[in-house]
């Protein structure tokens, strides 16, 4: 009784020791697999935010290489990059903020870098718009001044802080992932010897008593040979993972040098650039600037840095009228003018973009500042041949209204009397004619008559009579009655019957633009019928012309003027002139209602086509 109870009791121990070896390394292992997860979620988002801090910078520099690429050869398939990092680098700064949320201090590291990498985006535009609007050289030129070399270094330390930060972070966790996988597989190991030692033993002891226990055994061999495995896959991983990290380190040394050559290229561009860049802060003092402007101010940097830039400018502590810092504070936007500096004689035009904070408030501002004298110049040069143009084209419409005149009064008191004379002897030769040449006398007749009404005809195309015989208003409704009667539009008129004293250039001119719109309705209206309406507006005379035709889109009316209606376009030049303009309301299907308003005495007034 006493044998069997011993080996019994010992197996029962044995297996209870055993079972609690177990417990003890499956609690401990629990234990440790959970900090295992936890320090390979940490790992795994140190890694992505040290992805993501590649991949912005990686954007950036891909940016200004693509932009060199541009700047070298025009294509605009270089520009690739540049339109990739304007689309998706605020996404990225977006993905940091959330990966670096429970880290203030990369959260204030981030505050930093989204505005330079704003500014670098805004300089790499600038130098393409340079390339586009002025050519290689001047983009080159940009280039070459390295303008930027402060922000790229600035965005070059505050990744490099942020990936010194997270490395350093990186290796702690995978060291104590080190730690924690050897402490695993050490208790793991270590418990199942013993476990497996204390088994054996109970085992061997009892063997010949207790062969059923070769069951438990055999469990017990295989839950080992499962840890083992388990253990041997989870130094797998870890050596896997340490590989990918040295990976990582030699692409960031890579990316580090490429940076490096990308600021010292853009601090050249920025230092060699010919407009005055001025960075201000939200005092409107001087933070930032480059040669351009200590040549324009006639003062070395340590005079110009931290100083009010309207003292600089124009001698006073608030900015002008015309300034538009006031403005950009208001509406937070780009804002552009062109300002007058009578102490040096010179337009410049000023170009302000508001710089904000992570709350949106205003924390300074980029002022881009370019001398535009020769370009006010060329402008008031322009006007003023413009000017004399419009005068030159006026002189020349009169001189051709009267050699018109001329030629119809030609045509009326001499070939058309002459004619008319010979009608009447051809009448007079006919009673005293033989009857067999009567017929003959007759045709003779008849084409003599063809020919009048040609001539008459003819007269009142070159220069109507009744325009100067009857007056502008019956020239008027005889015009609308020959031009539209004769392509079966129904033609309406009417006259408030006051004076209207016109001179010779307005009635001409208002005769002929008349003329023309309503040549134009019986050509493209398709109207059926045509109102023409004159009345007398305080010192102006008013002249509607409507059709209920099929009308046209009138924000095409320049586009009209300028390509295929020379008269017309000349009509509103000479309206403009003598401070008349034209008003046309139209839209498709619903008919065209025009407005001539010109005065009746000839003054300066500023002419408009709406």
């Amino acid at each position: 009784m006493t044998m069997k109870w011993f080996p019994k009791k010992r197996i029962v121990a044995g297996f209870g020791l055993s079972l609690a070896i177990l417990i003890t390394i499956g609690v401990v292992s629990y234990k440790s697999e959970l900090k295992y997860i936890d320090t390979s979620r940490l790992v795994v988002k140190t890694q992505m935010i040290l992805k993501k801090l590649e991949i912005v910078l990686t954007m950036i520099t891909n940016a200004e290489t693509g932009q060199r690429g541009y700047i070298i050869t025009g294509d605009d398939r270089y520009l690739e990059p540049y339109h990739v990092a304007i689309a998706n680098i605020g996404q990225e700064i977006k993905k940091l903020r959330g990966l670096t949320y429970d880290k203030p201090i990369q959260q204030r590291r981030l505050d930093a870098l989204e505005p330079l990498l704003a500014e670098k985006l805004k300089g790499l535009k600038e130098r393409i718009d340079l390339r586009k609007n002025k050519g290689f050289e001047v983009a080159a030129q940009e280039v070459r001044t390295g303008k930027g070399r402060m922000v790229m270094d600035k965005i070059r330390k505050l990744i490099t802080e942020m990936e010194d930060d997270e490395r350093e972070l990186l290796k702690q966790k995978t060291a104590e992932a080190e730690i924690n996988a050897r402490r695993m597989i050490f208790i793991i190991t270590s418990g199942s010897l013993l476990a497996f030692m204390i088994v054996a033993i109970a085992v061997f002891v009892t063997y010949r008593e207790l062969t059923s226990r070769k069951r438990a055994e055999e469990a017990l061999k295989k839950a080992y040979a499962e840890m083992e495995q388990k253990v041997e896959e989870r130094t797998t991983e870890l050596h896997a993972i340490n590989e990918s990290l040295q990976r990582e380190i030699t692409e960031r040394k890579q990316i580090e040098e490429k940076l490096e050559t990308a600021s010292n290229e853009w601090r050249a561009t920025f230092d060699s650039a010919t407009d005055l860049i001025i960075f201000l802060d939200s005092e409107m003092r001087i933070i930032k600037t480059n040669f351009a402007t200590t040549k324009f101010l006639n003062r070395p940097f340590n005079e110009i840095l931290g100083k009010n830039c309207f003292q600089l400018f124009h001698g006073t502590d608030r900015p002008l009228a015309t300034c538009p810092t006031d403005k950009m504070r208001m509406t937070k936007k780009h804002e552009e003018v062109e300002l007058y500096l009578p102490e040096k004689d010179i337009w410049i035009l000023v170009s302000a973009d508001p710089i904000f904070d992570d709350k949106g408030n205003l924390t300074g501002s980029v002022h881009i500042i370019r001398d535009i004298t020769e370009h006010k110049r060329a402008e008031k040069k322009l006007q003023t041949y413009q000017e004399q143009l419009r005068s030159l084209a006026s002189q020349l419409s009169l001189i051709e209204e009267r050699e018109r005149r001329r030629i119809a009064i030609d045509l009326h008191d001499h070939i058309g009397q002459t004619l008319a004379l010979c009608k009447i002897k051809l009448g007079a030769l006919r009673e005293s004619t033989p009857t067999n040449l009567i017929e003959s006398l007759d045709e003779i007749r008849d084409l003599t008559e063809q020919i009048i009404r040609y001539t008459r005809s003819l007269t009142f195309e070159l220069s109507p009579p009744i325009l100067y015989d009857l007056g502008f208003e019956a020239a008027v409704e005889w015009l609308g009655e020959e031009i539209l009667k004769e392509h079966g539009i129904l033609f309406h008129f009417k006259n408030d019957e006051q004076p209207k004293s016109l001179n010779d250039e307005a009635r001409v001119l208002l005769f002929q633009a008349v003329r023309e719109l309503l040549v134009n309705i019986a050509k493209h209206a398709q109207a059926r019928e045509a109102k023409v309406s004159i009345q007398k507006v305080g010192d102006d005379i008013r002249i509607n012309i409507e059709d209920d035709g099929i009308g046209f889109d009138t924000s095409k009316i320049d586009s009209y003027l300028r390509s295929g209606c020379f008269g017309l376009f000349s009509i509103r030049e000479r309206l403009n002139r003598m401070g008349g303009y034209l008003e046309i309301e139209s839209e498709p299907g619903k008919g065209t209602r025009i407005y001539i308003i010109a005065p009746l005495s000839p003054k300066s007034k500023n002419g408009r086509v709406i």
